[in-house]
C-alpha cells in the first residue's frame, strides 16, 4: 500500500478485516481495503507524526497518539476527527481501545499512562510509577487489566478499575516495546528479549517465568497471578536449610530441598523464578510437614510441577 509520504510508525487491522488502519510520520492517518489496496480515508489533524492507531472493537472509531503530545478519536465511516485530548505533557507513543470500546488507554514520554472515556474524552485515571517513558499500553481481554512496557526497561500490570499496581517486572536489561495480554499469556518484547508468561485462568499459576533470571516480578508480600492479586498475611523468607517461614511468626509455609533451593531467586519475593525453564508450582495436592520429606525423590526436572 503506497501512499503515506514518510515513514508508517503502526497499523491495525479492524476487527472484521475488512480495512487496515496506518499512521505515519507523514502526521496523517490513512485507512484502506483490505481486499484490493485502495486507499479509503485521509485523516489529517495531528501537527506531528503519528506513533500509534487502533481500532474498536465494533470498528466505528479510530484512536491515534502522536507526537504532537495529542490523541484523536476518529469516525471510521466519516474519517470525522471526534474528540482531541490533551492532557499528556509528552508524545504520546502508545494507545489502545478497551474491548469493548468504552476506554481508551495511552502511553506517553510523560511517564504516564492514562485512561479515557471514549465517548466523552473525560480523564479516567492516570497510572503513575514508569520512571521513563511509557513506549506500550493494552487491555486484557476482560478489560479489567492494563499492561504497560516503558524505557525503564520494565512492565507492569494494572487494574483498569482504580490503577491499582498489580504487578512490577524489572527483569529487563533495555526498553520494553511491545506488550499484550491474551487469555492465556502476558508477552512482552523487549530490546533484550521476548518473554511468554504462561497463565492459567482454571488453576492460576503461583509461579511467573523471567526467561533471564534477572529479578523478581512482584512486589514483596504480594501473591500475584495476574487475573486475581491476593495479600499474604505477612511477608515471608527462606532459610539456608530449605524452609520458607513467616517472617512475623517464623511459621514454616513450606520445605524446598536443596537442589530446588539453588534455582529460586530472591528469597524475599514470594514469586518463583527458574533457571531451568518453565517451573509451575500447585499447592492443592501438596504434602505437608515430615510427608513431603518422605515423598520427595529429588532432581525434580525442568517441567515437573
Amino acid at each position: 500500500l503506497t501512499g503515506h509520504t514518510s515513514g508508517v510508525n503502526s497499523v491495525a487491522f479492524a476487527p472484521d478485516g475488512t480495512y487496515i488502519v496506518s499512521g505515519s510520520w507523514d502526521k496523517s492517518i490513512c485507512v484502506w481495503d483490505s481486499s484490493n489496496g485502495a486507499k479509503l480515508l485521509q485523516l489529517a489533524g495531528h501537527t506531528s507524526g503519528v506513533n500509534s492507531v487502533a481500532v474498536s472493537s465494533d470498528g466505528t472509531h479510530i484512536v491515534s497518539g502522536s507526537w504532537d503530545k495529542t490523541i484523536c478519536v476518529w469516525d471510521t465511516s466519516t474519517g470525522a476527527e471526534l474528540l482531541q485530548l490533551t492532557l499528556h505533557t509528552g508524545v504520546v507513543y502508545s494507545v489502545a481501545f478497551s474491548p469493548d470500546g468504552t476506554r481508551i488507554v495511552s502511553g506517553s514520554w510523560d511517564n504516564t499512562i492514562r485512561v479515557w472515556d471514549t465517548s466523552t474524552g473525560f480523564e479516567l485515571l492516570q497510572l503513575t510509577g514508569h520512571t521513563s517513558a511509557v513506549s506500550s499500553v493494552a487491555f486484557s481481554p476482560d478489560g479489567t487489566h492494563i499492561v504497560s512496557g516503558s524505557q525503564d526497561n520494565t512492565i507492569q500490570v494494572w487494574d483498569s478499575s482504580n490503577a491499582a499496581e498489580l504487578l512490577h517486572s524489572t527483569g529487563y536489561t533495555a526498553t520494553v516495546n511491545s506488550v499484550a495480554l491474551s487469555s492465556v499469556a502476558l508477552h512482552t518484547g523487549s530490546e533484550d528479549t521476548m518473554v511468554h508468561v504462561p497463565l492459567n485462568s482454571e488453576h492460576p499459576p503461583t509461579v511467573l517465568i523471567d526467561s533471564h533470571n534477572i529479578s523478581p516480578l512482584a512486589k514483596p508480600g504480594v501473591y500475584t497471578d495476574i487475573l486475581t492479586t491476593r495479600l499474604l498475611n505477612s511477608y515471608w523468607y527462606s532459610t539456608t536449610d530449605g524452609w520458607l517461614n513467616l517472617k512475623n511468626t517464623k511459621q514454616h509455609l513450606m520445605w524446598v530441598p536443596s537442589d530446588i533451593l539453588q534455582v529460586l531467586r530472591h528469597p524475599h519475593n514470594n514469586l518463583i523464578i527458574s533457571q531451568n525453564g518453565d517451573l509451575l508450582v500447585d499447592l492443592s495436592q501438596a504434602k505437608l510437614g515430615t510427608e513431603w520429606v518422605q515423598c520427595y525423590a529429588g532432581s525434580l526436572s525442568h517441567d515437573h510441577k
